[in-house]
């Protein structure tokens, strides 16, 4: 077996054993994603509320908009 089989093969057993139901408790991961896409589309950062109902339009502060990015990013990449 060749070195990066067996690192994939790590990689892969820990996501499914390890990681699946620990990975993501944030429900809005794939939301942080579709921000960062929207941040990089629009070159600014989001200053309201654009996808809610209830607060549409009013003022938000995107705090955590790097890894936004970084996850657009790497949603672009895989």
């Amino acid at each position: 077996m060749l070195a990066e089989t067996g690192f994939f093969m790590g990689i892969w057993l820990f996501f499914m054993l390890g990681g699946r139901s620990r990975l993501f408790h944030d429900p809005g991961t794939f939301w942080h994603t579709a921000t960062g896409h929207w941040i990089f589309s629009t070159g600014r950062l989001i200053d309201t509320d654009p996808s809610s109902f209830t607060f549409a339009g009013k003022p938000w502060v995107a705090h955590e908009w790097l890894g936004e990015c970084l996850m657009a990013v790497l949603d672009g990449i895989v």
